[in-house]
């Protein structure tokens, strides 16, 4: 019967025999291996031996015990134990023996499987119990009640976002360091976290989840990484390729590059604009404007638009091979070559001081689209278009090509 399967559980963990070997077919475990006779520390003795305020490095120890399978019920009663020294020994006002006799009885309830045949995993509900513990909770308390219950709720969260199948190992130590999180925050203890928790056992768990899992060791390099400063730098990634279209006063069109804009607001974009034929440009024709987005088919010559100027180049246009068309809606220049272009008047012209530049706020009269970039919906579709960004930090384009719902 299950009561006595648990009760001989909470026994043997409490001696620190090597009892966990008792229930060879049980289902939970992957190693059927026998288990050698190997001397036995108690964890029980070692709890309450233990100094450390670091509940990982405490449950690691136990779980290091011959006795403590790949997996088991046997992590039901280890988490709660690993956080409960841990908080005595942060400064936690508990008699840590009773605790622990505590620990065993309730966590030994929480049968192999839970997981699976109950939807609550039992290192989370291991870790609830601890919270149960020292809040004192009851099923008539109030705040110590609500406590023990997120503390669960909130080590379940962390759990099961990494989804199945299960791994006593990961589980439990998510659950720990769920709970440093929790105390902390809610109780004001500072238990230890730990500094590297990269897995060993991996090649013990015949269903580890491998990169998805949090302690596989890529994922930890990742975490231990060292960041390099480069001091202050307006690199806002991604940055848009601009191709902004005007007409001179002889209706002759030009273009030029800009990266530095975006939406203002609805309906509404801001550009900032240096000193350039262009800006005398929109002194003009209502301030009326084209923006089309830079393609890796129109790369080349869009970048040439940005380094050239028509003051000192008049043929600038004709070098790029675009085919020029006057906008339906506003007069100002579009250049067919480009798959979406955006029509534009300025509304707002900010910081406005002689020939230095500004910041423009127009009003987007329109969009176009060439049909063959429409989706089955009907709108414009991104990925089809082989839009470029600019990439500030290495001063280079980069073709966007995957979308994603």
């Amino acid at each position: 019967m299950n009561w006595i399967k648990h009760t001989i559980l909470a026994v043997v963990l409490l001696l620190g025999t090597n009892a966990f070997a008792l229930n060879p077919n049980n289902e939970n475990s992957n190693n059927d291996t026998e288990i050698q006779d190997k001397k036995e520390v108690s964890f029980i003795d070692i709890c309450l031996s233990e100094t450390s305020k670091n509940p990982y490095e405490i449950l690691d120890k136990l779980m290091s015990q011959p006795s403590c399978r790949m997996h088991g019920p046997e992590h039901h009663v280890l988490v709660g134990a690993a956080l409960l020294t841990a908080y005595k020994n942060a400064g936690g006002e508990i008699n840590l023996k009773e605790a622990l006799a505590t620990m065993v009885e309730r966590g030994g309830e929480v049968p192999g499987g839970a997981c699976g045949k109950w939807g609550v995993c039992g290192a989370a509900v291991s870790a609830g119990i601890f919270m149960s513990i020292i809040t004192d909770n009851s099923p008539f308390a109030t705040q110590a009640w609500a406590l023990s219950n997120q503390m669960t709720a909130q080590a379940l969260a962390d759990i099961s976002k990494y989804g199945g199948p299960r791994c006593c190992k990961r589980d439990s130590f998510l659950a720990v360091l769920s709970a440093i999180d929790f105390v902390r925050l809610h109780l004001g203890i500072e238990m230890e976290s730990p500094k590297n928790t990269t897995c060993s056992r991996s090649e013990q768990n015949q269903q580890c989840i491998g990169k998805q899992c949090p302690f596989n060791e890529i994922n930890q390099s990742n975490n231990n990484r060292n960041m390099k400063s480069f001091g202050s730098k307006p690199w806002m990634v991604p940055q848009p390729v601009l191709i902004i279209g005007t007409y001179n006063e002889k209706q002759e069109a030009n273009a030029m590059n800009a990266a530095w804009g975006g939406t203002w607001d609805a309906g509404e974009i801001m550009i900032s604009m240096g000193s350039h034929a262009t800006t005398e440009n929109l002194k003009l024709n209502n301030g009326e404007f084209t923006v089309a987005f830079a393609t890796s088919e129109t790369m080349v010559a869009s970048d040439f638009v940005g380094i050239v100027s028509a003051k000192n180049d008049p043929k600038k246009m004709e070098k790029t091979g675009w085919t020029v068309e006057k906008a339906p809606n506003i007069n100002a220049p579009l250049f067919k070559e480009f798959p979406m272009v955006m029509e534009c008047r300025i509304k707002e012209k900010i910081g406005e001081k002689g020939n230095s530049g500004y910041y423009l706020i127009a009003e987007v009269v329109n969009v176009l689209c060439d049909e063959r970039y429409l989706n089955e919906q009907g709108n414009p579709d991104i990925e089809k278009m082989n839009i470029i960004t600019f990439d500030p930090c290495n001063m280079k384009y980069v073709e966007c090509r995957k979308c994603f719902l």
